[in-house]
């Protein structure tokens, strides 16, 4: 009974692995692409000195989420949320160039329409500056001011969408390792965040020693910053709270994509950029825009075509 109760379960995986065709899908694919290629569907558990490859995404997921925090001063949470949706683009390039995957015809086209709506968001928040920045010139509004305000919109997309080739080489790089590894989504995040929270503690003293020291007060005075967080309890409770959110996020995030398919986290994930964007709005700190609404639906159009979420007519 035990036999046949894992069979069923090796065939139902087999069966989510072949129907997920994208990057995004990390163990399925790999799951899928190791059956195509005869592999054996059982890999070795990571263990021992190899657990050091899983600090290779957590550099990458490090340097992203650090671009992407620096573009969110330059832009809104709507707009941050909506570029996030260039890694499709970067990730099935690098699919194609470092993983051997072909893409469909679909998925191409699919691609096109991605990088159009990206487009299209990111010249929205162009034409259309945010409040945060617009804010800081109430009184005295000048041409050099308005300029000023528009380069660093163009800023904080371009930093933003450069955050997504390394969100993508994450990716890339995990599925690399979970095509020869065992390697559950709860460990994958425990080794990640270990690796990350290793490297930001070694960053700390360096980057002081180098530059906090002859910047007193600058972004790398570490007793200036530690100082701040311990006087200022929403800070520090805040980042309890961004630290847990993270955690669960990134482990729910890891289950669907290998208990159900990519297209299931595609869906969630663009119903939180619709919710973010729908708050934003209620809460009044961006206005709404019609250019905004194109490129979004164009991006999600593309997005759910790529994932086979809806059905493509090309």
């Amino acid at each position: 009974a035990i036999s046949e109760a894992d069979e069923s379960e090796d065939s139902i995986d087999s069966q989510v692995a072949e129907a997920v065709p994208t990057t995004d899908a990390l163990p399925a694919a790999a799951a899928a692409a190791a059956a195509e290629a005869g592999a054996p569907q059982q890999p070795k558990p990571i263990a021992g000195w190899a657990t050091l490859w899983m600090w290779v995404p957590a550099v990458c997921d490090l340097l992203g989420t650090t671009l992407m925090n620096i573009g969110l001063f330059f832009t809104t949470a709507s707009v941050y949320q909506m570029l996030r949706g260039a890694v499709v683009i970067f990730s099935g390039l690098f699919s194609v160039l470092f993983l051997g995957h072909r893409l469909e015809r679909f998925q191409v086209v699919s691609l096109l329409l991605v990088v159009v709506g990206v487009t299209i968001v990111g010249l929205s928040n162009i034409i259309s500056p945010p409040a945060q920045l617009r804010s800081l010139h109430r009184l005295g509004e000048h041409a050099d001011e308005i300029n000023s305000d528009t380069w660093k919109a163009v800023l904080g997309v371009v930093l933003v969408l450069g955050a997504q080739v390394f969100t993508a080489t994450q990716f890339v790089v995990e599925e690399k390792i979970i095509r020869h590894y065992h390697l559950t989504p709860l460990r994958a995040v425990g080794l990640e965040g270990s690796f990350g929270a290793l490297t930001v503690m070694a960053a700390i003293p360096v980057l002081h020693l180098t530059i906090g020291r002859t910047h007193p007060g600058g972004y790398f005075d570490a007793p200036e910053g530690f100082r701040q967080i311990v006087e200022n309890p929403a800070v520090w409770q805040t980042s309890i709270y961004i630290m847990l959110s993270i955690a669960m996020f990134n482990f729910f995030g890891l289950s669907v994509t290998r208990y159900l398919s990519a297209t299931s986290r595609a869906t969630i994930d663009t119903c939180r950029t619709l919710f973010i964007w729908m708050s934003s709005i209620a809460l009044g700190w961006e206005a709404f825009s019609w250019i905004q609404v194109i490129g979004f639906v164009v991006l999600v159009y593309g997005t759910f075509i790529y994932n086979r979420v809806i059905t493509s007519p090309f």
